[in-house]
């Protein structure tokens, strides 16, 4: 049968385990609840710690007196600690005699005599806790009077007479021998060091054994203070009196009977404080609180003091305008009616705002959507101040001034200015020129992604930059140059100055820069800088210089290699007029021929190169076979010709695209050459044509076993009327003009020579997908 209803949670501690579990058993069957059994204090004292068990029940053992944790626990037990032995030695006599919450049962015991000894313990432990906390209430009452006494602002004082006084219950008033008695013979006792300072005593001058008389002004004065407080045993009086420096103070107090165990008067309590400056302060707050009244009458926000006690009715006590958003004062008087003018996304700050209220914490301002009259909404900065913050969980009263701004027009002005921020980004944005502004203190303030484009040349990794100094975002030396160009804008004149930057993978990169003050209010407060790529533009005028310094020497070579046959062929000319013999004139008849043959090539030559430069680029579906073969027909008149065996091998197996006229330019002058500077000490001449393909591109591969071309030549290869070697007798515009085309066609072109082993040109072009005519 289970005696316990509620059950108490037990720690059982006990050496011995098999008294551990009989201990356990029987008080299961009493219905307590067994946490933990431990062998020790030490090895218990987690348990006793996290669960905090209602009792312990330990089976005495001397060796707990051992036990450190043992002694630090019975120095202050929290909870009732229960030993069971078979005998009261001395020492655990001891300890049941220090502590009210140590306890003993002798073995055997029945297991009521159990339950009864626990319950005894739990008892006495309730009735030791009361005891403790009555005593340290009563401590610390005792402590406080004294603090409150000794360092109360208020001024505190006892008056005591030496006979009491009494007279019968039925008359309200007391008699006037009463009165007469009190006023001759309260003798002030007690009396703080507030109380001299009110009345300017020095340090060592004291009211102590004074008539409480000397407190008042006149004996009318206290003759009045008397039958107040008779009448009513306890009564706030106030009064004036000339102090030592003539100065009139002003005193108000409360003041009581101190009544013996019969009702007779003994003495007076007085608690008095000086109220001179509070009547100061009064009169000075009524007059500012005129003038609050009449600035804020003016002004253009709405000032609303409120008073609520529960949230949920609402009662202004002052408002500067007669209404609020359009609607009238009364018509707002609940928190619901309030809420409805709220946006719904600014309820969680309204909320906010309210709970801190409640919980006496500071909010900072909010910004916040109320509904006007009309419907619209009107956006406001909303700032509170509790002006009575004194309040109690049972009755709290709240009287809260609150500020509303109206920052419609502000935020209007606001979006406005962010969405020209906005054009004005995406106006920067579509400049593919680096754009940024800086302020005074040569911080970045808005940058475009050209500029950061720029900067991330330099620092591959940086993110951002924004706000970060002009010195972060480019090395030293970089950062000189814009920073002495921005210095000097800072002075009120725009500045423009070309600009190089030298890249090592990307070469120089040519900018035109603009540097622009910016102007507000008068004063330059930053500088816009405008770096135009004039990289494009300088790379054109280098290639229009170099090609107009090519094109006065090919005008000049020209007009020379031109002349040249010209003038062998008038000369020779002259000569057949002459009488002279058959074989002489034949002779002279070859020379002309091979004049003209010449000059045909050069012709030829300056056609080609006029055709490059001025045709546009038509690509179309090419047979290259047949544009070798073309051109080789066109050259057999060239002498030795006969000699040469031509050898194609196409491995690409899809149709080819390009410019059929610049590309029988190029086979003809490589044909061309193979032909006229193979070498005729060789018993076969041959040149080896190949065509290969990969994924975007194709190659056009000619090699012969020619004379080869001398090493010291080979860079200057390509140079306009550069000729292969001293036996050459061409024009030198061959591997030019080629070059020329190849740079047309967006391909490469690379020769690999050697004297005496022939010659290899690879001419690698763009894989093109479909026709296409480029202007």
């Amino acid at each position: 049968m289970i005696i316990q209803r509620h059950k108490p949670l037990i720690q059982l501690i006990s050496s011995d385990w098999a008294s551990a579990i009989e201990l356990e058993e029987r008080l299961l069957s009493l219905g307590y609840v067994v946490l933990a059994k431990s062998k020790s204090f030490t090895q218990g004292a987690a348990v006793l710690e996290s669960h905090q068990p209602e009792l312990i029940l330990a089976e005495w053992d001397n060796t707990y007196i051992n036990d450190p944790y043992f002694q630090e626990l019975l120095q202050d037990p929290p909870i009732p600690v229960l030993f069971v032995s078979l005998a009261l030695t001395p020492t655990l006599y001891d300890l049941c005699q220090k502590s009210r919450m140590v306890h003993l049962i002798q073995r055997p015991f029945a297991d009521i005599d159990l339950h009864n000894a626990i319950q005894q313990a739990l008892n006495m432990a309730t009735l030791h806790n009361q005891y403790t906390k009555y005593e340290e209430e009563l401590k610390q009452n005792t402590r406080l009077l004294n603090l409150f006494f000794n360092q109360a602002l208020s001024a505190i004082f006892f008056a005591i007479t030496p006979t009491p006084v009494r007279w019968r219950s039925e008359l309200q008033t007391p008699p006037l021998a009463v009165l007469r008695h009190l006023q001759t013979t309260l003798i002030i006792t007690k009396h703080n060091r507030s109380l001299a300072e009110q009345y300017q005593l020095k340090e060592e001058e004291s009211f102590i054994k004074q008539p409480l008389q000397h407190l008042f002004p006149s004996e009318e004065v206290y003759k009045n203070f008397l039958v107040h407080l008779l009448e009513k045993k306890q009564c706030r009086f106030v009064f004036s009196q000339t102090l030592r420096d003539g100065s009139l103070a002003t005193y108000e107090g409360n003041y009581s009977l101190i009544l013996d165990e019969q009702g007779g008067v003994i003495g007076v309590l007085g608690i008095q404080q000086d109220i001179t400056h509070r009547k100061r302060y009064e009169q000075l707050l009524k007059i500012s609180k005129q003038r609050f009244e009449r600035v804020a009458a003016y002004s253009p926000d709405i000032i609303i003091v409120a008073h609520t006690q529960d949230f949920q009715s609402i009662r202004f006590s002052y408002i500067n305008k007669p209404h609020i958003l359009g609607f009238r004062q009364n018509s707002i008087d609940s928190l619901n009616k309030l809420m409805e003018l709220v946006h719904p996304q600014d309820f969680p700050l309204m909320q906010a705002c309210f709970q801190d209220i409640r919980q006496a914490k500071e909010h900072p301002p909010i910004q916040i959507r109320l509904k006007n009259q009309v419907g619209t909404w009107e956006w406001f900065h909303c700032q509170y101040v509790v002006l009575s913050p004194e309040h109690d969980s049972q009755n709290a009263h709240y009287e809260i001034l609150f500020y509303l701004h109206n920052l419609t027009e502000k935020i209007h002005y606001e979006n406005k200015l962010k969405e020209e921020k906005a054009n004005l980004q995406a106006l920067i944005e579509s400049s593919h020129s680096p754009i940024f502004s800086v302020d005074k203190q040569l911080n970045i303030k808005i940058c475009n992604t050209a500029f950061l484009n720029l900067v991330r040349r330099f620092y591959p990794e940086i993110e951002q930059i924004t706000d970060q100094p002009l010195t972060q975002v480019f090395p030293k030396e970089e950062a000189s140059f814009w920073i002495s160009h921005i210095q000097k804008a800072f002075l009120g004149e725009k500045q423009e100055s070309a600009h190089s930057i030298h890249f090592k993978r990307q070469g120089n990169t040519h900018y035109e820069a603009a540097f622009y003050p910016i102007i507000e209010e008068s004063q330059i407060t930053g500088v816009t800088v405008i770096a135009r790529d004039i990289t494009e533009q300088e790379n054109m005028r280098y290639a229009l210089e170099k090609s107009n310094y090519e094109l006065d020497t090919f005008i000049y070579r020209s007009s020379h290699d031109l002349r040249a046959p010209l003038s062998s062929i008038l000369g020779l000319l002259q000569l057949l007029r002459m009488p002279l013999p058959n074989e002489e004139k034949d002779r002279y008849i070859q020379l002309i021929e091979s004049s003209v043959a010449k000059l045909d090539r050069i012709t030829y030559s300056l056609i080609d190169f006029s055709r490059n430069m001025h045709l546009p680029l038509e690509f179309h579906y090419v047979e290259v076979e047949q544009l070798v073969y073309s051109c080789y027909e066109q050259l057999k008149q060239l002498p030795h010709a006969d000699r040469v065996n031509i050898h194609l091998h196409n491995t690409c197996k899809q149709d080819l695209i390009s410019d059929e006229n610049r590309l029988r330019i190029i086979i003809y002058h490589l044909l061309s050459n193979s032909i006229r500077y193979q070498d005729l000490h060789k018993e076969e001449t041959h040149v080896n044509i190949s065509i290969s393909c990969n994924q975007d591109s194709w190659k056009l591969s000619f090699k012969d076993n020619g004379k080869g071309i001398p090493e010291a030549i080979k860079k200057d290869l390509f140079r306009m009327f550069q000729r292969s070697n001293e036996e050459n007798r061409g024009a030198g515009l061959g591997l030019y003009i080629i070059k020329q085309v190849v740079q047309k066609l967006q391909g490469e072109v690379h020769i690999e020579s050697q004297i005496g082993e022939g010659t290899q040109v690879s001419i690698t072009l763009p894989l093109l997908k479909e026709t296409v005519v480029v202007l």
